[in-house]
């Protein structure tokens, strides 16, 4: 019963943090929507002073606003995305490659230069086409494992036979293995 209602105690401390996170937050913001408003309105009234110190007061919302909810908000987005169940896994070049073609889109779309909308569309192509021949080269592959008859516990069980196949009727053909665990495509030969 005592366990019970610590767990309760501290649930309901974590959802009070939420919501004062939520509430800071929300008046961070609306002070700094604030503040440049103000700034603006300052600069047209031509009041320098004013606007000098309600522009300060912006960036000291915006620092404010940095430390103390971009982190919280920046780890739950990482739990999140990591609780996201994708059929695919992301790797490093081609977050690499999504980077490259989100700075070339955006300098293609802010300069209005033809020559970077058609490299950005060469991209996004490349991208689509390695999308659908990872796809359809893996579609119907079929793995399969024979263990031993006899496993014990916290001992390794080496795999006896292990079969990596796939059925293809009409297209190129690759041949496809495990390598210590792990899936190799090589072309057929």
């Amino acid at each position: 019963m005592k366990s019970e209602l610590k767990f309760d105690r501290a649930a309901l401390g974590s959802h009070k943090t939420s919501w004062l996170r939520v509430i800071l937050g929300t008046l961070l913001v609306l002070a700094g929507l604030t503040s440049a408003l103000v700034t603006v309105l300052a600069r047209r009234a031509e009041e320098s002073g004013l606007a000098g110190a309600a522009a300060i007061l912006s960036l000291l919302i915006a620092l404010l606003l940095t430390i103390f909810i971009v982190p919280p908000l920046a780890r739950s987005a990482r739990a999140e995305v990591a609780s996201i169940d994708l059929p695919f896994e992301p790797t490093s070049g081609g977050g690499v490659f999504l980077v490259i073609i989100i700075v070339v889109g955006f300098a293609a779309w802010n300069t209005g230069n033809n020559l970077l909308f058609l490299v950005f569309s060469l991209l996004c192509s490349t991208m689509f086409i390695g999308w659908v021949s990872a796809r359809s080269s893996l579609r119907d592959l079929t793995v399969s494992a024979r263990f031993p008859d006899h496993i014990f516990a916290a001992e390794p069980a080496p795999v006896v036979r292990e079969r990596v196949g796939r059925c293809l009727r009409v297209g190129p053909s690759r041949r496809i293995r495990s390598v210590h665990g792990r899936l190799v495509c090589g072309t057929a030969g």
